[in-house]
């Protein structure tokens, strides 16, 4: 543990290397703020700041990459899955979530909460069926008059050659 004065010179050094000043500005004020001491000196405790200022890095980054994963934690429990979407929309189209709906009364916009419309769960069957794939289109294969693949390609001279 370094003595209360060598500590203020380390800070003073850490201060100017924050700011990301080079040791030849460093070390001209540092001498002028200390009067006397040797270039030796001030080596020893720029070494020491820089240590100083490395684990300071440390402590930040990490803190900083702990922040991060606790608001990717965060962020994730409050993404709805694939199931809980489907749930959502299956009581939506079988009319148990009341939706809320926007009337007007005296000039103000109030909403009251009633059964979705028809338009609304035919909305919720229609991304239902989406999400289990039962939009999925049929591929077909292009094939001659017997059944079999083809495959054509045309040269960039214009030429078509189909293989068999």
């Amino acid at each position: 543990m370094p003595k209360p004065s060598e500590q203020a010179q380390i800070d003073f050094i850490v201060d100017y290397l924050r700011k990301g000043e080079q040791r030849g500005k460093v070390l001209a004020k540092f001498v002028k703020k200390w009067q006397g001491t040797s270039a030796r000196t001030f080596d020893r405790r720029l070494r020491q700041a820089e240590a100083a200022l490395q684990a300071e890095q440390k402590r930040i980054k990490a803190s900083a990459e702990q922040d991060v994963a606790k608001e990717v934690e965060a962020r994730k429990s409050n993404i709805m899955t694939a199931i809980d979407r489907m749930e959502l929309l299956n009581r939506i189209a079988n009319g148990e979530v009341k939706v809320k709906q926007p009337f007007v009364i005296g000039g103000k916009i109030m909403e009251y909460p009633s059964e979705p419309t028809f338009t609304e769960r035919r909305a919720a069957i229609a991304e239902l069926n989406k999400m289990d794939g039962s939009y999925a289109p049929t591929k077909v294969a292009q094939t001659d008059a017997d059944g079999n693949d083809l495959c054509e390609f045309v040269l960039p001279n214009g030429t078509k050659v189909s293989l068999k």
